[in-house]
């Protein structure tokens, strides 16, 4: 059975006294998590959306919570939280997200890319604190964010990633790396657990440069892998990837066991030239990759290579843009708001929380949404920063690919005093509602 997010926020230490404790950290936790998907990311707004779906939230959570917890209260407790506590939490739930997600699928390796992020709005120019900074190790296959580590400020993102491998432990992993990471030393840590390393080579290993690019000259790749991307908004883009056998050949004693193969990625990028339709850029730029990583086709590594940029594009790009990372201005114990993050962003992926998307139910819909499967007619209180989208029973024939989708009927929206909306009423016939989307980025329902 997997596991809710109930289940493992019960086991975060809480920091308050045992006396006099009105506001269950569990149900606390949930609630914010729950502010955050739709789109209340400062203590302000998470205690406004408590304040005002408090009825309800209890209805769905039952707690011994008899008032909604204020804004001050909310930010002295996440405050005062520890980091470590609420990553326990969240490395449990993630990794019965990820079994989940792999059932079925016969993957025997997994990839798992690792980069570090910046929290800007953690700076503080009147204790003289800088920008935090966060590790995050982030499965390809199941788009789930495994794991954070936060950076101390004496430190950088190598070492940290080191020791976060050996502190997992995971096996059979191909752990994929930015060139910031060509180090020996990550390559044995990897080892040490029974995992992988894929990683970029630049000119912070200049022998190590200059072996791959000799490699290259003196021997012929072993296999070849090209594709081409259809033409989109003027752009394409066309990937040649050649596997070359390294080790020995290298001529390096260092690197020999751990650069076993190398890659070179050539990419080829035409785009449009704007106001003309018939004129075209054309850019080619070549990588190198080496990883410790033998007995693989060159398609397995063309494919790790582009999955790595899944942790930029997927992850830390919706956090700064949609979730509203960079604009977040909490700078005492910023992990914690950004852990509450990855909850929101792993949360609709799991059929176990399906009840997160009829949680603010009414009405007729009540009858249908206790099993988490089906939606009687009637009216959904959805959040607002999730579109629920219904599939549109025609398609344009001008238009290729899939069916084109409308957005169901929404009527009011209940909106605090600074105008954030929080819920929109939408009507529907009756639908299932069991699984989920996900586009640009974004989850929504997937109604079918």
């Amino acid at each position: 059975m997997s596991v809710t997010l109930l289940d493992v926020l019960v086991d975060v230490p809480d920091p308050r006294r045992a006396e006099g404790k009105r506001h269950p950290l569990p149900q606390v936790l949930l609630f914010c998590i729950l502010a955050n998907l739709c789109g209340a990311h400062s203590y302000k707004r998470m205690a406004a959306f408590i304040r005002r779906h408090f009825k309800l939230l209890k209805k769905h959570f039952p707690c011994d919570m008899k008032a909604p917890i204020s804004k001050s209260q909310l930010r002295d407790l996440l405050a005062s939280l520890c980091p470590k506590g609420l990553e326990a939490a969240f490395r449990i739930h993630a990794a019965a997200l990820e079994v989940d997600a792999l059932v079925g699928k016969g993957i025997d390796e997994k990839t798992t890319a690792v980069d570090g992020t910046a929290l800007k709005g953690s700076a503080d120019t009147a204790t003289n604190q800088r920008i935090k900074q966060m590790l995050s190790m982030f499965g390809t296959v199941g788009r789930i964010i495994l794991a954070h580590v936060d950076i101390d400020q004496k430190t950088n993102e190598i070492p940290v990633a080191q020791e976060l491998i050996q502190e997992l432990g995971l096996k059979d992993r191909l752990y994929t790396f930015d060139a910031l990471h060509c180090q020996v030393k990550t390559f044995e840590a990897a080892n040490a657990v029974g995992s992988h390393v894929l990683v970029q080579v630049k000119d912070n290993q200049e022998g190590l440069v200059e072996a791959v690019e000799r490699l290259a000259v003196t021997n012929s790749p072993v296999q070849i892998c090209e594709t081409t991307d259809k033409v989109e908004r003027g752009r394409q883009e066309t990937r040649r990837v050649e596997m070359f056998d390294a080790g020995p050949r290298l001529g390096l004693d260092r690197w020999e066991p751990h650069a076993r193969v190398a890659l070179r990625v050539t990419r080829t990028v035409r785009k449009r030239v704007p106001g003309s339709w018939w004129r075209w850029e054309t850019t080619v730029e070549t990588w190198w990759y080496v990883t410790n990583r033998v007995g693989r086709r060159v398609t397995y590594y063309a494919k790790a290579i582009r999955d790595h940029w899944g942790i930029e594009n997927r992850n830390h790009r919706v956090r700064d843009g949609s979730m509203g990372e960079d604009a977040s201005k909490i700078r005492v114990n910023p992990g914690i708001a950004a852990r509450l993050k990855s909850f929101m962003w792993t949360a609709p992926g799991n059929q176990a929380v399906t009840a997160l998307s009829c949680l603010l139910a009414s009405g007729p819909s009540d009858a249908g949404g206790s099993s988490g499967t089906a939606l009687a007619s009637g009216h959904l209180w959805a959040p607002s920063g999730l579109a629920v989208m219904a599939s549109s029973l025609r398609s344009s024939p001008m238009r290729r690919g899939p069916r084109s989708v409308a957005p169901l009927s929404m009527s009011s929206a209940y909106e605090t005093n600074d105008g954030m909306s929080l819920l929109c009423r939408i009507s529907f016939p009756a639908l299932p509602l069991d699984t989920f989307c996900r586009r640009g980025g974004s989850w929504y329902f997937k109604i079918t």
